[in-house]
C-alpha cells in the first residue's frame, strides 16, 4: 500500500502540468480559429476542438479528482491490504484514462487527415 500512496501523491503534485499545457493548447487553438475565422465552418476544426475539451475536462477535472479520491482512502485504512473502494475508484479512473486516451487519438487523426 505504500507504493500506491507514493504514486498517487506523486499524480497529485503533478497534475497541474495537464491543466496549464491543455489550456493553453486550447486557447492556442482557438486564438487560431480567431485569426482565421474561416475555421469555424470546418467540420474537422470543430470537431477537434469539441474533442480536446473533453480530454481536458477528463486529464484536468475528473482525475485529478479520482486522485485526491484514492489518496484520502488510502490514507483512511490501516494495513497492506486495498480497500474494495480503492480499487472501484482506481477502475473508474482507468476507464477514464482510457477514453482520454481514445479521445486523443481521435484528435490526433482529425488534426493531420482534416478529412
Amino acid at each position: 500500500m505504500g507504493q500506491a500512496k507514493f504514486a498517487l501523491s506523486l499524480l497529485e503534485k503533478t497534475a497541474i502540468l495537464p491543466k496549464l499545457g491543455g489550456t493553453l493548447l486550447l486557447l492556442t487553438g482557438l486564438t487560431i480559429g480567431f485569426q482565421k475565422p474561416y475555421l469555424f465552418r470546418e467540420q474537422w476544426y470543430l470537431s477537434s476542438i469539441v474533442v480536446f475539451f473533453i480530454i481536458l475536462v477528463i486529464f484536468a477535472g475528473l482525475l485529478p479528482a479520482g486522485i485526491k479520491q484514492q489518496l484520502m482512502l488510502l490514507q483512511q485504512t490501516q494495513g497492506d491490504d486495498l480497500p474494495d473502494a480503492y480499487r472501484l475508484s482506481r477502475r473508474r479512473s482507468a476507464w477514464l484514462e482510457a477514453v482520454a486516451n481514445l479521445a486523443v487519438f481521435i484528435s490526433i487523426l482529425l488534426m493531420v487527415f482534416k478529412p
